[in-house]
């Protein structure tokens, strides 16, 4: 899984999850009730050995006259057209395996799936098999399938500030359409200080960078919310604790980093490290140049990454912090 995927899932999860669903799925709004995420970590997604979806929402009809229903919720940082078979292998094998009840009555989940595109064009919803010539042999799946870049950012502030859809959905903001204009990124700090609970901003502020950086906006989002909820970001900790920062920390930090964007963390070095990757991932991105990350972990001095964290503080991109601790180097 990769960063954008992965903060993608933090954001359906960690900021308003049953505003989230009622986004993508308005229909439960009124009659159903939203049950919580189904634990299926033990049913690997198809096709990849190490994957586990861990979006799937169930819900229980409140009048109980439609049976129980759990939706696969996929988020996918680019379209994979094989996302209907893969999907839907996905779907077969959650329906053997788990149901609302299983003593008797027992009482079976019905499932769909919902895939949410971050970044690319419409992708139909349907997958058909139909062999030419013979009658009465098909296979058909329908998805409900959502493409960020063909939603208007403007008509979705529209939303939120009515109070229709919930404030986690300004999430989402940055990889839809009009959302590269400067005068909407200043709506959407005014809406986000009007709706956002204050003990979410920071969470809510470096996922929009993330998305924005996915998007290819960074610079005018970055530009747009300069001083705005300046806090330690939640988000990495989150993953930390929950082993889904993949190949980065491998339960090395052995505690909170603190003061990461002061540089006044001390301690052992490789939580100096840590704490230096992380800032330079907030500043400018989750993804990092190889050599960056390479020149970061194999420095063991203290003194130096010190300065280099004061370095990652002043520069304004990546590239400046590259020259300017080569010409430390060089020193």
């Amino acid at each position: 899984m990769n960063e954008f995927d992965q903060a993608a899932r933090f954001a359906a999860k960690r900021l308003d999850a049953e505003g989230f669903l009622r986004w993508l799925l308005p229909e439960t709004a009124s009659e159903w009730k939203w049950l919580g995420w189904l634990d299926t970590q033990t049913v690997p997604f198809p096709g990849e050995e190490d994957r586990r979806c861990d979006t799937v929402a169930a819900f229980k009809h409140i009048a109980g006259t439609l049976p129980p229903i759990a939706f696969v919720i996929e988020m996918q940082s680019e379209v994979r057209h094989n996302i209907h078979t893969r999907g839907a292998q996905y779907v077969l094998r959650l329906d053997e395996l788990f149901f609302y009840q299983r003593s008797d009555p027992q009482v079976p989940f019905q499932w769909g799936l919902i895939v949410l595109n971050l970044t690319g064009s419409v992708l139909s919803g349907r997958w058909e098999m139909n062999p030419g010539g013979f009658v009465g042999i098909r296979m058909v799946t329908d998805s409900r399938i959502l493409t960020l870049s063909e939603m208007e950012a403007d008509v979705i502030l529209n939303r939120v500030e009515s109070g229709e859809l919930s404030w986690a959905v300004l999430a989402w903001v940055p990889l839809m359409s009009g959302a590269e204009k400067p005068k909407l990124v200043e709506r959407w700090r005014t809406l986000a200080d009007q709706t956002a609970p204050a003990d979410k901003r920071g969470e809510l502020a470096w996922l929009v960078k993330v998305f924005a950086d996915l998007a290819r906006r960074i610079a005018i989002w970055r530009a747009g919310l300069g001083g705005w909820n300046v806090k330690k970001s939640q988000v990495v900790e989150e993953w930390r604790e929950e082993g889904r920062l993949e190949g980065r920390v491998e339960g090395r930090v052995e505690g909170r980093v603190e003061g990461r964007v002061e540089g006044r963390v001390e301690g052992r070095v490789e939580e100096r490290q840590e704490s230096l990757l992380d800032l330079l991932r907030d500043r400018f991105g989750p993804i990092l140049p190889d050599g960056v990350i390479a020149a970061v972990q194999s420095n063991e001095q203290l003194t130096v990454l010190r300065q280099w964290q004061s370095i990652a503080v002043k520069v304004n991109s990546v590239e400046e912090f590259c020259i300017q601790i080569g010409s430390r180097n060089a020193s």
